[in-house]
């Protein structure tokens, strides 16, 4: 494709045609392209509805067009070259359902098949987000068909507009055809010293493609010599910098800036738990608390003391617990006295103020995760302040077998952490194709709620 990068997300297990029994309004899909050659009418009755809006692609025909874009033997043409027969576009109002006769065709195929038929001009930039959508069996055939949306993408932004660092970046993906869309702006997590927005491109397909937000993924300075050597508060200043940004230009790119909700895991949810409670980070860069309209806080730390006081601790963590937090909190605060900690921890900074908020725990999680998460949920809705924010467990049965069996192995490569899957587990899925996991719709159903 020439340097183009096009995107596919979806599991195509079967890729068998559907007939008449197509919905006519099956999804509110936002694509609405004029498909070019080569493309053959539909002849059929059974396969065309009234209005004559269904295309069919002879796949022979597009064979030709299709080779030059497979660049390695392994790719998915090996399969599509020896299925058959047909695949159909059906462009429904603002929809495109793509259908088709294959058997076991990828996703890639799905992505270069769409870059053929399309103009090059239409789909630069673009990614092809491709769901799953339902299943029937008759007993002989399944038929199954898939939404394909299209996701526009600006990448590698500055949000800091003197003397940039590399780490002040972030990436805008936002869904074609959809006006004025809720806005997510994600944090990742990684101690503070890790992690990379280039990693969660899945999630921002899913949020974008899927539920139609524009998506927001940032890095930020880490706590580590090649990425900023960063130390407290520079971390929530760039966040506070990223958000600022969202909120001055993401209407540029077809958000709305005045639904912004902040979302973020493990470090990240640290972050934009302070942001949404300590208002002097918003307030330097011309916002306040009013201006975040909600926050989902996934496996973060709320009291920073609390993974730091030995003995009695309020967690139940052990010395060797404490031991990896008190590097972690060196490392990223300067120090683990609770006079440092306390200054960077949301439990703090409790006010009527602040935005409506989820705070999700997982079992299995880093040790004293979920106890903080209960501590600071009950802190909260007993201290009388009137402030919306409610909890949420994911419990292992939430997660599927690949979630579990991917963030089995992420683990396995941080051996000090290594029996805290539900950790990863909570990563990858929101990060992966499974686009209905309980972690992604509890962050669905609280924006639509709020």
């Amino acid at each position: 494709m020439s340097g183009k990068r096009f995107w596919a997300t979806g599991f195509l297990f079967v890729f068998l045609s559907i007939f008449s029994w197509m919905p006519t309004q099956l999804w509110a899909s936002p694509v609405n392209l004029a498909p070019v050659g080569p493309v053959t009418p539909v002849t059929f009755d059974d396969i065309i509805d009234p209005a004559g809006n269904r295309l069919v692609l002879d796949f022979k025909e597009v064979d030709a067009v299709l080779l030059p874009a497979f660049t390695t033997p392994e790719s998915d043409i090996g399969r599509a070259v020896t299925a058959v027969l047909y695949v159909y576009f059906y462009a429904t109002g603002d929809s495109l359902i793509l259908t088709g006769q294959m058997e076991s065709l990828g996703s890639v195929f799905v992505c270069d098949l769409l870059s053929a038929v399309f103009p090059m001009s239409s789909l630069e930039g673009l990614s092809f987000d491709v769901y799953y959508g339902y299943t029937l069996d008759d007993g002989t055939l399944r038929y199954s068909a898939y939404r394909v949306t299209l996701v526009r993408q600006f990448e590698d932004m500055s949000y800091v507009a003197v003397n940039p660092q590399e780490r002040q970046r972030l990436d805008v993906y936002y869904p074609e055809g959809i006006a004025h869309p809720t806005v997510l702006m994600f944090v990742p997590g990684g101690a503070w010293k890790q992690g990379d927005k280039d990693l969660y491109k899945e999630l921002a397909r899913t949020f974008s493609g899927y539920y139609g937000y524009a998506t927001v993924v940032i890095n930020y300075r880490l706590s580590n010599p090649d990425d900023g050597a960063a130390v407290h508060p520079d971390h929530v200043e760039d966040v506070a910098a990223a958000f600022a940004w969202v909120k001055r230009n993401i209407a540029s790119y077809g958000g709305d800036p005045e639904s912004v909700y902040l979302f973020g895991q493990s470090a990240g949810a640290h972050l934009v738990s302070l942001l949404s409670t300590d208002d002097q980070y918003l307030k330097s860069n011309g916002f306040s608390l009013s201006d975040i309209r909600g926050t989902v806080s996934m496996s973060g730390v709320y009291n920073l003391y609390d993974f730091s006081k030995y003995p009695m601790n309020p967690l139940g963590l052990s010395l060797e617990d404490i031991l990896m937090y008190k590097a972690m909190l060196l490392n990223a605060f300067g120090g683990w006295d609770q006079t440092t900690l306390d200054g960077a921890s949301p439990w703090q900074f409790i006010n009527e103020r602040q935005p409506p908020m989820l705070v999700v725990s997982t079992e299995d999680d880093m040790p004293g995760f979920e106890a903080e998460a209960d501590r600071f949920i009950a802190f909260v809705q007993g201290a009388g302040l009137g402030v919306s924010l409610e909890g949420s467990k994911i419990a292992l049965s939430d997660y599927s077998s690949a979630t579990w069996a991917a963030a089995t192995a992420m683990a396995a490569a941080e051996p000090a952490v290594s029996d805290y899957v539900g950790h990863y587990a909570e990563v990858v899925a929101i990060n992966t194709v499974e686009y209905n996991s309980r972690s992604t719709r509890l962050v669905v159903d609280f924006v639509a709620a709020h």
